[in-house]
């Protein structure tokens, strides 16, 4: 009766986004392929609307390096637009907002979100950033913090974040050799009951891309990352296409790699070739939002990755087909799952092939989208990667009326494992929401996640996969 409820206030409360509120032309579109142009259309509707940034319009006058391309494509660049005030609540998330505020060159943004999952689960996630831009230059300051908590029968978990950095980037095109230089200092304090000491790290990250000679360019980065130090070098040339090497280097490895961005264009069709390799690092703010309740302790959050290709072959005409293969290869990657230790963070090394076909209608107010993957992996260190179907089926549709959008996903993941190596059953996850803008200054919106409630990616202690509804207001002023 709970959900017929849910489901009679989802088709009454209506959600609509005030993206296009301001009405003045925008400069053409430059996409590098018009394959990475179909890969930004892949998003899903209700994923995509849940974390559309404010300052997105519609736009359909695209160029693909200074030509018009056919069709009308949707893509959301980032524009600034007023600001504006985010309120929200539903059955899990009680209370989400956001503040979104600028004046001139100086940005304000305020989050905070307060999370209740069953099963004596909690969380609190406070975020306040700043940005001031002055000609090529950038500073910005952040706070964030999180804290989670889970009990049960036999013993409590709870993590504590706090993360404070201050940002500095200068843009130097016009230099003769230098294009950009960054500099990323961060205090974060970490604490989990699972440890008796609190830490405490002094993390930097700096960044430097330079051109030292016609069409040849380096990007260096080091990192200081909770006292593990790495770093990435990648030299290559660029002109129409770009080749190149790149290195990662760490305490204990140092590893060589292809860097590659191949695109081949001939009327509608589309050859894209690429390996893209690069070191994640993270904080452990972004760390636990993995997995809010998970045993986590002070451990390493960087890794290389020396395998990121994707080989695909696009045809544009009408619907857009497309058919390819993606590859990643991972070294010692942080992977949650249940071993010898119990559950709780692994260092794994592995790798993971998806043979994928995809196919998409976008007009003005109709999207439809639908891809189907055959994915092949390997665990080096343990006999499988948790929640990673062997075949998994997206389909999305999105559609406009007037000053209603309609949206709805349907997901199906066959052949996955849970975090105890055990079978588990097909996933069907079915996403609806609704949009509404009164005006340009009012909107409104609500959202069903997991209606069919199969959705049996859930780790071993945390059932929370879970029917959610959630329903807010933007306001812009």
């Amino acid at each position: 009766m709970k959900y017929i409820l849910i489901i009679i206030l989802s088709l009454v409360t209506l959600f609509g986004n005030a993206q296009n509120i301001l009405q003045d032309e925008r400069e053409p579109i430059i996409v590098e392929t018009k394959a990475d142009l179909q890969t930004d259309l892949e998003l899903l509707p209700i994923k995509y609307y849940r974390d559309v940034k404010p300052d997105s319009l519609q736009k359909f006058n695209y160029t693909y390096h200074g030509r018009p391309l056919k069709g009308d494509f949707v893509l959301f660049p980032e524009k600034d637009l007023a600001s504006y005030f985010k309120l929200a609540s539903g059955s899990h998330d009680r209370i989400d907002f956001t503040n979104y505020f600028k004046y001139q060159n100086y940005t304000l943004n305020l989050n905070y979100l307060m999370r209740n999952d069953k099963g004596h689960r909690d969380t609190n996630i406070f975020s306040w950033e700043n940005s001031y831009s002055l000609n090529n230059q950038k500073l910005g300051l952040s706070v964030r913090y999180l804290d989670s908590n889970k009990e049960t029968s036999t013993h409590e978990t709870e993590s504590k974040t706090t993360n404070v950095s201050l940002y500095y980037k200068l843009d130097a095109a016009e230099l003769k050799h230098i294009n950009s230089l960054a500099f990323k200092g961060q205090f974060e304090n970490n604490s989990t009951n699972l440890s008796p000491d609190k830490e405490a790290y002094w993390n930097l990250v700096t960044e430097l891309e330079t051109k030292p000679i016609y069409n040849i360019y380096s990007k260096l980065k080091f990192i200081n990352n909770h006292k593990k130090a790495n770093s990435q070098i990648e030299i290559y040339y660029q002109d129409i296409s770009a080749f190149g090497l790149w290195s990662g280097m760490s305490e204990d490895k140092q590893i060589l790699a292809p860097f590659i961005n191949y695109y081949f264009d001939h009327g509608s069709l589309t050859l894209k070739l690429s390996n893209k390799p690069y070191t994640k690092h993270s904080s452990y703010f972004d760390y636990y939002q993995d997995h809010l309740y998970g045993n986590y302790q002070q451990d390493k959050t960087d890794y290389m990755i020396p395998g990121n290709a994707n080989l695909e072959l696009s045809y544009f005409n009408f619907l857009t087909w497309s058919i390819g293969s993606y590859y990643k290869y991972c070294l010692d990657a942080p992977t949650y799952r249940l071993g010898i230790n119990g559950e709780s963070v692994y260092y794994d090394s592995y790798w993971i092939n998806s043979y994928y076909a995809k196919a998409s209608f976008v007009t003005k107010n109709l999207s439809l989208t639908t891809k189907a993957e055959f994915i092949n992996y390997n665990n080096f260190d343990a006999d499988f990667l948790p929640f990673t179907p062997e075949v998994k089926i997206s389909n999305s549709a999105s559609y406009r009326l007037n000053n209603i959008i309609f949206n709805a996903d349907y997901i199906i993941e066959t052949n996955a494992k849970d975090d105890c190596n055990k079978d588990l059953d097909n996933s069907h996850i079915v996403n609806a929401q609704v949009n509404y803008k009164f005006n340009n200054y009012l909107s409104a919106w609500t959202e069903l996640t997991n209606i069919l409630n199969r959705n049996n990616n859930n780790y071993s202690q945390d059932k929370i996969n879970q029917v959610e509804f959630k329903a807010g207001i933007k306001l812009f002023f």
